[in-house]
C-alpha cells in the first residue's frame, strides 16, 4: 500500500509494494533498514463553517528482519486551527479542545468558529438566509452562544503529533497470483496534548491483515484493521474497523501507478466516518529507494476535501544473503 494510505500507518505497507508490483519474491534479507519520509497538505471544511488547512511532515524508520518488519513514525503538523486531530494515524475533525461541541452536534449541522467577525465589522441588515455563505457564518458566529462554537481559523502553529509504532509479519510471499499475506499490529502513543488540537490524549491500538493478489505487473491489495480507540475527555470514540483497497501496476521502466480507497466505520455519533480516494505515481530511483507524488479527495464530511503529498524512501542498511 502507499505511504499515504492512512497517514502514518500506511508506511510499512510500502515495504511490500515492490513485491506487489514486481511479481516475484524479493531476495532473502538478513536485515534491512529503510527511511520513509513525506510532506503532505490537506484542506477542508469537514463539519465546520471555516476551511482548515494542515501541512504535515512525516518521518518513519522501518526495520525488516526476515519476515518481520517493525516501524516507528513521528509526524509534525502545522495547522491554522485546533479542530483536526490524529486518531489512529488519520486526521479526524474531533474539535480538539472544543470536542464537546462536536459530541453534541446533530447530523448535518455545520459548526461555526469563534472570531470570524472582526471587531466593529457591521452585520448585514438582511435575513441570514439571503446572505452569501461567508456572511451567513459571520452572522451565525455573532449570534451563537460561545459554548456552541469551535476555535476558528488562526495563525499557523506547529506541533509534534502522536507517534505511531507498528509491526508487520509476512505470513506468505510468492510470485504467483497470490502475492502476499501479512498480519499487522499498531499503536499510537499520546504525546501531543488535546489543547494543541493534534492529539487525543489517549492510546490507540489496532490489529489487522492485508492480502495482495497479482497478475504479471498488476496487483490488487486489500486490508482491514480493527482499532480500539482511546476516548477524548468529552468525546467518546467508538472502536472501529479501517479498511482499504488499492490497485495498480507498472507503467514503464521504474514507474508505477496506484489508485486506492480507504474508509472506516463510524468513530463517533452524529458524524459520517472518513472515506477518501487517492492516486499515487511512484518512481524507483535506485534499488531500495523511490519517490512518489499523490493526490486525493474526500468522500464524506469528516474527510479532507483535498490532499496532496510527496514521499520518498531510502534504504539505509541492508544486503541480500
Amino acid at each position: 500500500m502507499s505511504p499515504h494510505r492512512w497517514g502514518a500507518r500506511g508506511v510499512v505497507g510500502a515495504v511490500s509494494l515492490a513485491l506487489a508490483v514486481g511479481g516475484a519474491p524479493r531476495p532473502a534479507v538478513a536485515q534491512e533498514l529503510t527511511w520513509f519520509g513525506s510532506l503532505g497538505y490537506a484542506e477542508g471544511t469537514y463539519i465546520f463553517a471555516d476551511r482548515y488547512r494542515t501541512f504535515s511532515w512525516l518521518n518513519t524508520l522501518a526495520l525488516r528482519a526476515g519476515r518481520l518488519t517493525v516501524s516507528g513514525s513521528l509526524p509534525v503538523w502545522s495547522q491554522n486551527g485546533t479542530v483536526v486531530s490524529q486518531v489512529a494515524g488519520v486526521p479526524v475533525p474531533t474539535g480538539g479542545p472544543d470536542q464537546l461541541v462536536v459530541q453534541q452536534r446533530r447530523p448535518g449541522e455545520v459548526i461555526a468558529g469563534r472570531g470570524r467577525r472582526r471587531a466593529g465589522a457591521p452585520v448585514p441588515a438582511v435575513a441570514s438566509q439571503r446572505l452569501a455563505p461567508d456572511a451567513r457564518w459571520m452572522l451565525l458566529a455573532d449570534t451563537t452562544a460561545d459554548s456552541s462554537l469551535v476555535s476558528g481559523t488562526d495563525d499557523y502553529a506547529v506541533h509534534v503529533a502522536d507517534p505511531m509504532f507498528g509491526g508487520t509479519f509476512s505470513v506468505f510471499e510468492g510470485g504467483g497470483t497470490f502475492r502476499s499475506l501479512s498480519l499487522e499490529a499498531w499503536a499510537k502513543a499520546p504525546l501531543a496534548t488535546v489543547a494543541s488540537g493534534v492529539g487525543t490524549g489517549s492510546w490507540d491500538v489496532g490489529a489487522g491483515a492485508s492480502v495482495t493478489m497479482g497478475a504479471r505487473s498488476l496487483f490488487l491489495t486489500t486490508s482491514a484493521t480493527w482499532w480500539r480507540l482511546g476516548d477524548m475527555p468529552s468525546l467518546p470514540l467508538n472502536d472501529v474497523v479501517m479498511y482499504a483497497v488499492a490497485a495498480g501496476g507498472t507503467i514503464g521502466r521504474g514507474w508505477s501507478l496506484m489508485s486506492s480507497a480507504a474508509a472506516s466505520t463510524r468513530m463517533f455519533s452524529g458524524t459520517q466516518p472518513p472515506a477518501s480516494v487517492t492516486v499515487t505515481l511512484s518512481r524507483e530511483t535506485s534499488r531500495g529507494s523511490s519517490i512518489n507524488v499523490s493526490a486525493g479527495a474526500g468522500l464524506t464530511e469528516s474527510a479532507a476535501d483535498l490532499t496532496l503529498g510527496v514521499g520518498w524512501s531510502a534504504r539505509l542498511l541492508g544486503r541480500s544473503r
